[in-house]
């Protein structure tokens, strides 16, 4: 996975994770997983699995699917993507052919 959706990904967990009023102990525990790798989770420098984050999303009460819609929309507006511009490429209609 790209490191923004990583960040992202850590963020949204940490805001549900505080929403929820778990401590990272808490949320390790009930995914069966060490407190360490939530934190590392929650910074953006773990790659989790698909199943371990269905496992979190369980048990922070939310959807995956809406989890993850989440962490796009975070991760597109912190990282604007280089290839989205407002100025004509050289193949669209607004030049002219030659």
């Amino acid at each position: 996975m790209d490191k923004k959706y990583l960040a992202a990904l850590g963020q949204q967990v940490r805001s549900h994770r505080r929403a929820a009023a778990m401590t990272q102990t808490d949320l390790a525990s009930v995914c069966g997983i060490n407190r360490v790798y939530v934190c590392r989770i929650e910074r953006g420098t773990a790659n989790p699995s698909v199943a371990l984050v269905q496992d979190l999303a369980q048990a922070l009460h939310i959807d995956i699917a809406t989890l993850m819609i989440e962490v796009r929309s975070r991760s597109e507006a912190s990282f604007p993507s280089p290839l989205k511009t407002d100025s004509p490429s050289p193949a669209s209609p607004a030049y002219p052919k030659t």
